[in-house]
């Protein structure tokens, strides 16, 4: 692509190379197919999976929640798992004859923010269609910007992650073993489905779904539902005590700064992915 005399600039080739990624996006059908329709699907089916469960009790948002959290990252991932790895050898050639990496990989970063975002238009107008949230946001009138932003974010943390893991390997098939242990960690460590203490706390800082999971059940206001327990004794007079969570303190700053790691995540691994594919001069053919 770059055997002129004179090698294209940094910018030059950003713009070349982002135009070829829109452009093979378009020519596979199928693709375009997938990536409109598998969020469709997933969306239904946690609609219909978590039906009446949402801001009825503390335990049931906080389970929705997850599962939307989840699927975001599963999706986000897979869009990119092997978009670099199943053309490395173009790469090499490519590189040795003038292409800059750092275009090349940014190209795919910011293509995949397109993707990303449209994605998300998709999950939430689902959602938003479906699910009765409350309409006070922490920034805005709203809570649509706020998910929507919370939802683009883990998305795109989780596609820039497939995009390192895609720099990382040289193979579809190691990049498809990798993925699935990745997805898992992002469960384990999420701080939802166990309480973490000692250096598993400590992983889950480098992990999207905490991250994801605290932005989301801020802007739901968790720590304000009652718990199942509460609602069902609610006429005896029993008291159950309900401890707040800090992790989901509806306040702006802590919500901002939920926002601002995700966005330091996908920098890094952006960063990250440019400098493990440097290796690629070195591989065999």
């Amino acid at each position: 692509m770059f055997k002129n005399r004179k090698t294209p600039g940094f910018f030059a080739q950003l713009g070349t190379l982002f135009h070829r990624d829109v452009e093979l996006f378009w020519v596979e059908k199928s693709k375009i197919w997938i990536t409109l329709c598998f969020p469709i699907v997933i969306a239904i089916l946690i609609v219909y999976v978590t039906h009446g469960i949402f801001f009825d009790t503390y335990e049931g948002t906080k389970s929705a929640l997850f599962t939307i959290v989840s699927a975001s990252i599963y999706i986000g991932m897979f869009n990119a798992l092997t978009i670099i790895c199943q053309e490395r050898d173009i790469v090499k050639h490519e590189y040795l004859t003038g292409m800059n990496l750092w275009s090349y990989v940014l190209a795919q970063v910011f293509w995949q923010g397109v993707v990303c975002a449209v994605q998300t238009a998709i999950f939430m107008a689902y959602y938003w269609q479906h699910i009765d949230f409350p309409t006070k946001g922490i920034y805005f009138s709203s809570t649509l910007p706020e998910y929507t932003i919370s939802l683009f974010l883990i998305m795109y943390a989780a596609d820039v992650t497939g995009i390192f893991i895609s720099c990382l390997v040289k193979k579809n098939e190691t990049a498809n073993l990798l993925a699935p242990l990745v997805v898992i960690c992002q469960l384990i460590f999420s701080g939802v489905l166990f309480e973490l203490k000692g250096f598993s706390k400590k992983m889950a800082n480098v992990m999207i779904s905490k991250w994801g999971m605290e932005a989301m059940g801020r802007i739901a206001r968790l720590n304000g539902l009652t718990l199942k327990i509460q609602k069902k004794y609610h006429k005896t007079g029993m008291h159950f005590p309900h401890k707040a969570e800090s992790a989901y303190a509806a306040k702006a700053p802590r919500l901002f700064f939920d926002w601002k790691i995700l966005i330091v995540y996908i920098a890094v691994l952006a960063v990250a992915s440019v400098l493990v594919l440097y290796r690629v001069k070195r591989d065999r053919r």
